[in-house]
Protein backbone atom coordinates (compact mmCIF):
# COMPACT_ATOMS: atom_id res chain seq x y z
CA UNK A 1 0.00 0.00 0.00
CA UNK A 2 1.38 3.18 -0.46
CA UNK A 3 1.53 6.23 1.01
CA UNK A 4 -1.12 8.54 -1.11
CA UNK A 5 -3.62 5.73 0.49
CA UNK A 6 -2.75 5.48 3.63
CA UNK A 7 -3.38 9.02 3.64
CA UNK A 8 -6.51 9.61 1.88
CA UNK A 9 -7.83 6.49 2.01
CA UNK A 10 -8.72 3.83 -0.61
CA UNK A 11 -8.28 -0.03 -2.01
CA UNK A 12 -5.59 -2.07 -3.38
CA UNK A 13 -6.57 -2.40 -7.00
CA UNK A 14 -5.19 -4.89 -9.34
CA UNK A 15 -5.21 -4.94 -13.72
CA UNK A 16 -4.39 -7.31 -16.39
CA UNK A 17 -4.13 -7.27 -20.20
CA UNK A 18 -4.51 -10.07 -22.45
CA UNK A 19 -3.45 -10.30 -25.90
CA UNK A 20 -5.18 -12.54 -28.75
CA UNK A 21 -4.27 -12.87 -32.16
CA UNK A 22 -5.88 -14.37 -34.97
CA UNK A 23 -4.31 -15.79 -37.93
CA UNK A 24 -6.53 -17.06 -41.24
CA UNK A 25 -4.74 -18.67 -43.60
CA UNK A 26 -6.76 -19.42 -46.76
CA UNK A 27 -5.56 -21.46 -49.82
CA UNK A 28 -5.56 -19.70 -52.97
CA UNK A 29 -3.78 -22.14 -55.09
CA UNK A 30 -4.97 -22.88 -58.83
CA UNK A 31 -5.59 -25.56 -60.60
CA UNK A 32 -5.55 -25.53 -64.13
CA UNK A 33 -4.16 -28.71 -65.17
CA UNK A 34 -5.82 -28.67 -68.83
CA UNK A 35 -7.53 -25.27 -69.02
CA UNK A 36 -6.36 -21.57 -69.38
CA UNK A 37 -8.75 -19.91 -66.74
CA UNK A 38 -7.95 -20.12 -62.86
CA UNK A 39 -10.64 -19.43 -60.29
CA UNK A 40 -10.21 -18.76 -56.50
CA UNK A 41 -13.02 -17.54 -53.82
CA UNK A 42 -12.68 -16.78 -50.54
CA UNK A 43 -15.89 -15.73 -48.88
CA UNK A 44 -17.76 -13.36 -51.35
CA UNK A 45 -14.36 -12.45 -53.50
CA UNK A 46 -13.69 -14.56 -56.26
CA UNK A 47 -10.38 -14.15 -58.53
CA UNK A 48 -10.18 -15.26 -62.01
CA UNK A 49 -6.60 -15.73 -63.69
CA UNK A 50 -5.99 -16.52 -66.87
CA UNK A 51 -3.03 -18.22 -68.21
CA UNK A 52 -1.65 -18.34 -71.73
CA UNK A 53 0.09 -21.57 -71.29
CA UNK A 54 2.86 -20.67 -72.82
CA UNK A 55 1.06 -19.37 -76.16
CA UNK A 56 3.07 -16.18 -75.97
CA UNK A 57 6.46 -17.38 -75.27
CA UNK A 58 5.83 -20.12 -78.45
CA UNK A 59 4.77 -17.34 -80.58
CA UNK A 60 8.04 -14.98 -79.72
CA UNK A 61 9.94 -18.35 -80.36
CA UNK A 62 8.07 -18.92 -83.70
CA UNK A 63 9.12 -15.50 -84.57
CA UNK A 64 12.54 -15.21 -83.70
CA UNK A 65 13.18 -18.82 -85.94
CA UNK A 66 11.25 -17.36 -88.28
CA UNK A 67 13.54 -14.07 -88.76
CA UNK A 68 16.42 -16.45 -88.18
CA UNK A 69 15.29 -18.53 -91.57
CA UNK A 70 14.56 -14.99 -93.98
CA UNK A 71 17.67 -13.77 -92.92
CA UNK A 72 19.70 -16.82 -94.32
CA UNK A 73 17.28 -16.95 -97.41
CA UNK A 74 18.65 -13.50 -98.29
CA UNK A 75 21.66 -14.00 -97.32
CA UNK A 76 22.05 -17.57 -99.72
CA UNK A 77 19.92 -14.83 -102.64
CA UNK A 78 22.20 -12.01 -102.32
CA UNK A 79 25.00 -14.78 -102.62
CA UNK A 80 23.95 -16.30 -105.83
CA UNK A 81 23.11 -12.70 -107.12
CA UNK A 82 26.52 -11.95 -106.49
CA UNK A 83 27.97 -14.92 -108.24
CA UNK A 84 25.21 -14.57 -111.14
CA UNK A 85 26.82 -10.87 -111.19
CA UNK A 86 30.32 -11.65 -111.24
CA UNK A 87 29.74 -14.80 -113.98
CA UNK A 88 27.98 -11.96 -116.31
CA UNK A 89 30.84 -9.69 -115.41
CA UNK A 90 33.70 -12.08 -116.90
CA UNK A 91 31.07 -13.13 -120.23
CA UNK A 92 31.15 -9.73 -120.85
CA UNK A 93 34.81 -9.01 -120.22
CA UNK A 94 35.91 -12.26 -122.48
CA UNK A 95 33.20 -11.38 -125.14
CA UNK A 96 34.70 -7.80 -125.18
CA UNK A 97 38.48 -8.98 -125.11
CA UNK A 98 37.66 -11.87 -128.40
CA UNK A 99 35.91 -9.01 -130.15
CA UNK A 100 39.01 -7.15 -129.69
CA UNK A 101 41.32 -9.54 -130.43
CA UNK A 102 39.44 -10.72 -133.61
CA UNK A 103 37.70 -7.62 -135.52
CA UNK A 104 40.95 -4.82 -134.50
CA UNK A 105 43.06 -4.56 -137.26
CA UNK A 106 46.58 -4.97 -136.86
CA UNK A 107 49.74 -2.64 -137.88
CA UNK A 108 51.64 -5.29 -138.64
CA UNK A 109 49.11 -7.07 -140.90
CA UNK A 110 50.32 -6.82 -144.56
CA UNK A 111 54.27 -6.31 -144.27
CA UNK A 112 56.51 -9.14 -146.12
CA UNK A 113 59.54 -10.67 -144.04
CA UNK A 114 61.67 -9.11 -146.34
CA UNK A 115 60.57 -5.33 -145.39
CA UNK A 116 60.81 -6.27 -141.59
CA UNK A 117 65.04 -5.62 -142.16
CA UNK A 118 64.49 -2.16 -143.28
CA UNK A 119 61.54 -1.23 -140.61
CA UNK A 120 64.13 -2.80 -138.42
CA UNK A 121 67.13 -0.77 -139.67
CA UNK A 122 64.93 2.74 -139.91
CA UNK A 123 63.79 1.98 -135.89
CA UNK A 124 67.97 1.87 -135.26
CA UNK A 125 68.47 4.87 -136.94
CA UNK A 126 65.44 7.00 -135.47
CA UNK A 127 67.35 5.82 -132.15
CA UNK A 128 70.57 6.35 -132.83
CA UNK A 129 70.31 10.07 -133.87
CA UNK A 130 67.76 10.84 -130.73
CA UNK A 131 71.02 9.31 -128.79
CA UNK A 132 73.08 11.62 -130.46
CA UNK A 133 71.61 14.77 -129.56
Amino acid sequence: MGLFSKIFGGGDSTSSTTTSTTTNNADRRFVVDAGSVGLSAEGSTVTVNSTDRGAVQSAFDMSVASSKTSAATMLGALGLVADSMQFQQSQVTRAAQEAVADDAPSIFDGIEPAHWALIGLAVFGVVWVMGRR
